[in-house]
């Protein structure tokens, strides 16, 4: 009987073991499956923080949950599809470049943990606005830089502007040593009277500007040169004639003899075509030209009435035609034995305009944008619509006034379209032109300032009578 049961239980062992030997091998043991990583978290800036400095990091959070070691793909920049900067990090923190003022950024993370991997969204921050800028560098000087042979009453001026257009003071510096010293701090204005300067002299000169919120930027120095007093530019010997047998004298100016170049200059802002060919004009002898223009004092106690819109002594005389102009001076002259009074030509008028100065616009300078018109002369923009007293504004260089505006002047010649065959030697072009109209120049209290240029030329009938019409007085060395 033991026997027997010992049988079957080596029978059933035997059984099992054959039975589990067939499983194995029919039913293999499958491995642990393996996990993507979880999506990458923003830890740092957060999602559409504003404001962030230009010195910037990013920085993210992220597991596993097999517990894998993460590596990671970064991708950065200020485009909404970001590109990849650094691959395979295993750092939680990306630095990236400096970056720009007032820009959105976007940036993403890629975890991979050997097998799989998982992107995160795109993220983006921006950041801090542009703080407010200096002001750009003040340009565009008068007198130019380097210039030469500059007016000794020549004033300064300069442009500058502000990024943000806010408003600017100016420091000037100027004088004749380089560095030029501090002359006048936090003006407004951006020009600069200058008093009386040095014949032949250099001056140096720069502008600090500042905005309102205390930045501020250095020009850099400029400097000029005045002009020699032998050119004879400084005001001319002033003498008193008798104005016929008034009883009244005028003063007149002593213009020297010399060589100009009359017209505009090549590319002169606002020149028309009748101001052209500019051309080489000698004088061989120098002249009197009156200080002033004419006055209805002088006209009515010469000729017994007064013909003017605008009444007063001192204002100049206006509604006078040319063929009056003449009526006038002959009555001067029926008592003078001496060199008669006359109109003068029409390049006696603008050398005595000029100066000295025919290298440029006006005899203060170019002045681009008539800026410095209003301290010369009387015109549309500070005329209050009528003429003026004379002597008011300041003179040209030779103790001319108000050869820019007030009223226009006559001259003798007659008007022709162009200079083509105008004389060179400082005498009238009495040969008519077609139009047969006279020569008129200077400007007038109801013109603009570009006709208030030295080079600028107006025509009208001999008979034409205007309330911003009159006459300057010339005569010859005696």
């Amino acid at each position: 009987m033991t026997r027997i049961l010992s049988v079957l239980i080596t029978i059933v062992l035997i059984g099992l073991y054959l039975t589990g030997c067939s499983n194995k091998d029919d039913n293999p043991v499958i491995p642990p499956v393996n996990h993507p990583p979880d999506a990458p978290e923003n830890i740092f800036p957060r999602h559409h923080a504003t404001g962030q400095p230009l010195e910037m990091y990013v920085e993210w959070r992220c597991s596993d949950q097999d517990d894998d070691s993460l590596q990671y793909d970064v991708y950065f920049g200020d485009s909404e599809t970001p590109g990849l900067v650094v691959s395979k990090t295993p750092s939680l923190r990306y630095d990236s470049d400096t970056l720009e003022y007032e820009r959105t950024y976007y940036w993403k993370v890629v975890a991979f943990d050997g097998q799989d991997s998982t992107t995160s969204r795109v993220w983006n921050f921006a950041t801090l606005p542009l703080p407010n800028q200096p002001p750009f560098t003040p340009l565009n000087p008068s007198p130019e830089d380097g210039a030469v042979d500059q007016s000794f009453m020549s004033d300064l001026s300069w442009e500058c502007s502000d990024p943000e257009n806010d408003p600017l003071t100016y420091d000037v510096y100027f004088g004749s040593d380089n560095p030029p010293p501090l002359v006048n701090s936090t003006q407004r204005s951006n020009n600069f009277d200058l008093d009386t300067l040095e014949f032949n002299h250099t001056y140096y000169w720069k502008i600090v500007a500042t905005d309102d919120n205390g930045n501020f930027t250095v020009g850099q120095v400029w400097s000029f040169i005045t002009v020699e007093e032998t050119r004879g530019t400084d005001p001319g010997e002033m003498r008193e004639f008798d104005l016929g047998n008034s009883g009244l004298t005028i003063e007149m100016v002593w213009i020297p003899e010399g060589s100009f170049m009359m017209g505009a200059l090549e590319n002169e802002i606002d020149a028309i075509s009748d101001e052209y060919p500019r051309h080489e004009v000698t004088f061989a002898s120098g002249f009197w030209m009156a200080k002033y223009e004419v006055t209805q004092e002088q006209w009515s106690t010469v000729m017994g009435a007064n013909p003017s819109f605008f009444m007063g002594d001192n204002l100049p005389v206006e509604r006078v035609s040319w063929d009056d102009a003449h009526q006038f001076i002959d009555e001067l002259n029926s008592s003078i034995e001496s060199s008669p009074f006359r109109l003068p030509s029409e390049s006696e008028w603008e050398y005595g305009c000029r100066a000295g100065f025919d290298n440029v616009r006006f005899p203060w300078g170019d002045d681009s944008t008539y800026s410095r018109l209003i301290r010369y002369g009387w015109y549309d923009n500070n005329s209050d619509g009528q003429t003026h007293e004379i002597g008011q504004k300041q003179p040209n260089s030779w103790g001319l006034y108000d050869m820019h505006g007030n009223v226009w002047e006559w001259c003798e010649d007659w008007y022709h379209n162009s200079y083509n065959g105008a004389p060179d030697d400082g005498s009238a072009w009495i040969q008519i032109d077609n139009g047969a109209t006279r020569v008129r120049r200077g400007g007038a209290w109801s013109y603009g300032a570009r006709e208030c240029r030295s080079a600028y030329r107006f025509r009208a009938s001999p008979p034409s009578r205007y309330n911003s019409l009159g006459l300057r007085l010339v005569r010859n060395a005696e």
